[in-house]
């Protein structure tokens, strides 16, 4: 012991860095390891970074760190090895099976492969448990559990509460030892139902032909996922050998944000984490792609609405000019909408326009996009030639100066507030010292940041623009039209279905977890002790909770009404968000005022509210609410505006038709609402074309005759914010009452029935499950809790064990019991499975057996009482979210946190209660499904064994 505790003292002062609660060290073996020690935070964030992404796939391989990072939750030779000296010889049979495989070009030969695998399969499935690492981080109360693979890196991570530590370290650190990517044939078919998903999504696909063009000959220029050609020939020596080449402990770094003491955790660390061997192989380079040839175009058809892209040559990540070029780009467009760019839009001139520096580890491009303005009166776009034009005079602007030094200022003060704010979070924290890790950059770079935004001048905006943002670039033409799908879609497999070991059995190593001990067992509830709540005037309230991080306020004025009551509030918090001040400050003024105070107003609205959220800093609080109540009085717009947003609406309206994503919402919303679905019960296109400014005005000032909550987040005491806010906000002495907003009425149903929308461009089927339920009390909650978990938690609940784990057949599947946001409406069950078009019937049937006969596995009911304590001991909400968390408990019925009031039920709670609420609420209830598939793959016929079959069209779910 003491020779680790000297190892651990030697490695902390070898690294000597402390600064504001973070501290580093590296292991012996060349890990990296950051502790962000913040006592403010109840849980604490994990997370693992990997030097390895997209862009280390070999050529003939795409698609391999994303594969990767699917299997490492498959555990190791211990995480759910049940008979490992067994198990060994099958898994090297699979191997080698797949090496055969890749390398034979006959279908009928890799067919007969396929089968011998999946006998393999089905033999390892026998004797391991391919979730039980998934199994033990539930089983620690860890919530969030995932991992993402980007360009130049792969992330794994979650939440967990504190005293649980030493288990996720041991959890962690085993997970990367001797990995074994057990059910590899079954993952296989996830990533092609993910890659299928992408195909189905419009944006995702022209993403990726933009980034092919402005990364061209570079491994950027790749979809991090890779090519389909490759991944429907997989080869799993290509995998091992990418792990052992990449994963080796110089390319990996442990990241620990929360209420950690270092020093108390560096033996363990080093214990734990010193364990992972490897190799550092020489770096690859990366060359960038350069433009050097004046301007050259591109035409390319994909857009929903038409675009143009200037690409031009930028910098990699750790570049000693990224931050200059930040802040040259941000004087173009940024949050406050005060950039050159910015104003073209608030102007009419352009609908859309932003310009952003996409840099990575080894190449970086500058993107300035727009999308031309929209002529409502004659039904046109203005031209690519125009829009190029406008967007090059902006920027000549910036190489001459012509922009005023108070916007300079604004956009430094703009950016680090907004670093300021993403290091609030636990995650937020862990995600900047990751960028720092991958990117190779000094943490100087976070604890400096402030100082080195704030010394670029206008100079150095100058020197960048001239040498990056030139005449040489690529311009890209965006048409109007649908991206072709060239890419392969992949059929059903008719393996025989794996099997999965009997549940309750655990390995061995799942015993030695459980008995490591908690680090400190701690009483850790949510507290409502610092929030305090005064009368802004007789039916307003102020809701004040303390900011303990920064001088940053937030502030949310929530009036009492929304769009269900007034439908043209969507159009009026669009026109609020480019209004001025009448006789005071045209829009772009206006804008320009409050971004000279460094802050941010906001106008949005649902269908119950209306929202004015503001940011600031406290100093300047009074000034930026007498601007603010200035605006919301008395707003200054004009018809250019007005135009604009016509014309937004219109396209919006058309977009719905043609995206996957709002057809499928529209499906969602005419099975619960019928013709209150949000898609038919609204302005329709000659109610658009009619609205006038006044309409529009009158909207939003008839929304203010309403009481409203005002949250309040900050560090000034609750008598001097309440003392400022009584005096300049815009409330009114008549307000107008309205404690319950009008909600609407959830659709009942009598029988089963099935709605079927037919897309004939569809790779994959999205389906919907509805069953509405009794009306909601708080007595309700540990039942619906105890059973969400059950049914759909996570890797572990039925749903995703089954669809996903078993059968393959999605990438994503969900069902789980909603509550409404008041007492005394109905709580409804709502899920989803997304699966290829040739799998839905076999999804629905899978689906739909859960439903009707739920598997009784009684020995889960310990499991599930230890998540549910230990997942909402972790599962605080931020700071800036507390006094909402707080209003909208009251608003459901309860008087106390969601942990006192579930915990204590649920462990009295026995597994009969549980199948009693699923018998009463869900077993033998009607179920509405919804569909959006393609016929050409789908037997209509076959559906009606759900329930009586619609046929819908687009034109009835959408108006």
């Amino acid at each position: 012991m003491n020779r680790l505790i000297s190892i651990s003292l030697l490695l902390l002062i070898s690294w000597s860095l402390n600064a504001q609660g973070l501290k580093g060290f590296k292991l012996q073996n060349g890990l990296s390891v950051f502790v962000w020690e913040d006592t403010t935070k109840t849980d604490i964030f994990g997370m693992v970074s990997v030097k390895a992404g997209s862009i280390n796939d070999p050529q003939n391989y795409t698609g391999l760190a994303h594969y990767l990072e699917h299997l490492m939750f498959k555990g190791t030779d211990f995480i759910g090895a049940l008979e490992w000296h067994k198990e060994d010889s099958i898994y090297n049979a699979i191997i080698e099976k797949y090496n055969a495989r890749s390398k034979s070009d006959n279908e009928e030969q890799r067919r007969a492969i396929d089968l011998e695998i999946n006998d393999l399969t089905v033999q390892q499935a026998s004797i391991s448990l391919q979730d039980e690492f998934m199994m033990l981080i539930e089983g620690i109360g860890g919530t969030d559990l995932n991992a993402g693979t980007s360009y130049d890196y792969t992330t794994y991570y979650n939440t967990f509460p504190k005293s649980q530590l030493l288990k996720w370290l041991e959890l962690y650190s085993t997970r990367f030892i001797n990995p074994v990517f057990r059910g590899f044939q079954n993952e296989l078919e996830t990533v092609y139902e993910e890659y299928n998903m992408y195909q189905d999504n419009q944006n995702i696909k022209l993403q990726y032909l933009l980034f092919s063009e402005a990364f061209q000959e570079t491994p950027y220029s790749r979809p991090v996922i890779g090519y389909g050609e490759h991944l429907k020939n997989p080869n799993m020596a290509q995998l091992i050998d990418f792990y052992n080449t990449y994963y080796v402990p110089d390319n990996m770094a442990l990241i620990l944000v929360g209420d950690i003491k270092t020093e108390e955790i560096a033996n363990v660390v080093n214990k734990k984490f010193s364990r992972i061997s490897g190799i550092k192989t020489q770096d690859t380079t990366y060359l960038s792609n350069t433009y050097n040839n004046g301007r050259e175009k591109v035409s390319i058809t994909g857009g929903f609405v038409p675009q143009v892209v200037m690409v031009y040559n930028g910098v990699p990540q750790n570049h000693k000019d990224t931050y200059t070029l930040e802040v040259a780009l941000q004087l173009l467009s940024n949050s406050n909408n005060t950039g050159l760019l910015d104003k073209l839009v608030l102007q009419g001139d352009l609908m859309y326009a932003i310009s952003d520096l996409y840099n990575f580890k080894y190449n970086g491009k500058i993107f300035i996009n727009a999308i031309p303005a929209y002529d409502y009166s004659q039904r046109r776009f203005e031209s690519h030639k125009h829009v190029e034009k406008l967007l090059s005079e902006q920027i000549s602007k910036l190489v001459n100066e012509e922009y005023e030094e108070w916007l300079l200022e604004s956009v430094k003060n703009n950016m680090i507030r907004t670093f300021d704010r993403k290091l609030e979070t636990s995650k937020g924290k862990a995600q900047v010292v990751s960028q720092i890790f991958i990117n190779e950059r000094g943490l100087d770079n976070i604890f400096e940041y402030s100082e080195i935004v704030r010394s670029i001048n206008s100079d150095d905006v100058k020197r960048v623009i001239e040498k990056y943002v030139n005449e040489n670039y690529l311009a890209i033409q965006v048409d109007e039209g649908k991206i072709e799908n060239n890419e392969f879609f992949v059929e059903k497999h008719d393996f025989p279905k794996t099997m999965n070991h009997p549940n309750a059995t655990k390995s061995m190593y799942s015993h030695y977890v459980e008995r490591i001990n908690a680090t400190d067992e701690v009483e850790n509830t949510v507290s409502f002790e610092q929030i305090e709540t005064r009368k802004i005037n007789e039916k307003s309230k102020l809701f004040y909770y303390p900011n303990p991080e920064n001088n940053i306020f937030t502030m949310t004025i929530q009036y009492n009404v929304g769009e269900l009551d007034i439908p043209e509030l969507d159009m009026a918090v669009q026109l609020m968000n480019g209004a001025g001040v009448m006789a005071a400050f045209k829009p772009q003024e206006f804008r320009d005022e409050l971004a000279k105070l460094n802050a941010k107003i906001n106008y949005s609205s649902d269908d119950e509210h209306v929202y004015v959220s503001v940011e600031g800093l406290e100093d300047k609080l009074e000034s930026i609410c007498n601007l603010m109540t200035r605006q919301i009085l008395m707003p200054e717009l004009d018809e250019k505006q007005v135009s604009n947003i016509k014309g937004r609406a219109y396209q919006s309206q058309i977009i719905e038709r043609e995206d996957y994503d709002y057809q499928f919402d529209a499906l969602k919303e005419y099975i619960m609402f019928g013709e209150e679905s949000k898609y038919i019960n609204r302005l329709n296109e000659e109610d658009i074309f009619n609205l006038i400014i006044s309409d529009l005005t009158g909207a939003f000032q008839k929304a203010t005759d309403y009481n409203a909550q005002i949250h309040y987040v900050g560090k000034l005491p609750c008598d001097e914010v309440h003392e400022v806010l009584s005096v300049n906000l815009p409330l009114k002495k008549t307000e107008k009452v309205n404690d319950k907003p009008k909600s609407r009425t959830l659709k009942a149903y009598q029988e089963n029935s099935v709605f079927f929308v037919a897309n004939r461009e569809a790779n994959q089927s999205r389906i919907f499950f509805y069953c509405l339920g009794d009306t909601f009390n708080t007595e309700l909650m540990p039942d619906i809790y105890a059973f969400n978990q059950y049914f759909s938690g996570g890797f572990n609940g039925l749903i995703m064990k089954e669809i996903r784990g078993k059968h393959a057949m999605a990438y994503h599947a969900e069902g789980k019991f909603d509550i409404p946001d008041y007492a005394g409406y109905s709580f409804y069950f709502n899920g989803f499975v997304g699966t290829q078009s040739d799998k839905t019937v076999n999804a629905l049937d899978t689906y739909m057996s859960l439903i009707r006969h739920m598997p009784s596995q009684e020995y889960r009911m310990d499991e599930i009482r230890n998540y549910i304590a230990l997942s909402l001991e972790a599962d605080q909400p931020n700071f800036r979210k507390m006094t909402k968390y707080y209003e909208d408990l009251k608003n459901k019925g309860f008087d106390k946190s969601l942990e006192r009031e579930v915990v204590p039920a649920v462990e009295n709670m026995s597994f009969s209660d549980l199948l009693d609420f699923y018998e009463n609420n869900l077993k033998n209830k009607p179920i509405a499904i919804g569909i959006i598939g393609n016929p050409k793959e789908i037997d209509v016929d076959l559906l009606k064994v759900f329930g009586n079959v619609e046929r819908v069209s687009l034109n009835k779910i959408i108006k």
